[in-house]
């Protein structure tokens, strides 16, 4: 029991070194680009940083390479061309999606212009079978409007000598 936990003890604190000293050893990077392994090096030895007269009060430094120092200094074109491209293409997906919309809207509206001509056409087919079907029968009522005339006529004649004979 002891030695079962003792074991988990001892896991546990190299799980933690592991993770720490990975960090610790971890290779520098410029704007999300790691610089490749060997063309940096962090000098934390007094008596180089002496020879070499860098930082102040021998505090550690970073040399780089030839490579590492063109990432660093084209890091900043980088990422403008980067951002120029990512620009472009999404200006090129925006010029797609409304060429596309317009089209789709140019199919509906002669699609509805058809339907619009096909609906006028009927309509006026219609008019001119239902005017041709009115003229084909007379339209002379003249004999009835007389025939009404004269019953008014009589019935108002009636109820005036009615009224005027009480």
């Amino acid at each position: 029991m002891i030695l079962e936990s003792n074991l988990r003890t001892k896991f546990i604190i190299f799980l933690i070194l592991l993770c720490y000293s990975t960090s610790a050893l971890a290779n520098p990077e410029v704007n999300r680009e790691l610089i490749p392994p060997g063309e940096a090096m962090y000098v934390t030895d007094p008596s180089i940083l002496r020879q070499l007269n860098l930082g102040p009060d021998g505090e550690p430094v970073w040399c780089y390479s030839n490579l590492a120092n063109s990432l660093i200094i084209t890091s900043a074109d980088r990422e403008k061309e980067k951002c120029s491209l990512k620009l472009n293409q999404e200006l090129e997906r925006s010029r797609i999606n409304c060429t596309f919309q317009i089209d789709q809207l140019k199919i509906e509206l002669e699609s509805l212009t058809k339907k619009h001509d096909e609906i006028l056409i009927v309509k006026n087919q219609q008019i001119d079978e239902l005017t041709s079907a009115a003229l084909k029968r007379p339209n002379d009522y003249s004999l009835w409007w007389a025939t009404g005339g004269v019953v008014v006529g009589v019935l108002s004649t009636i109820a005036i000598m009615l009224a005027a004979n009480k």
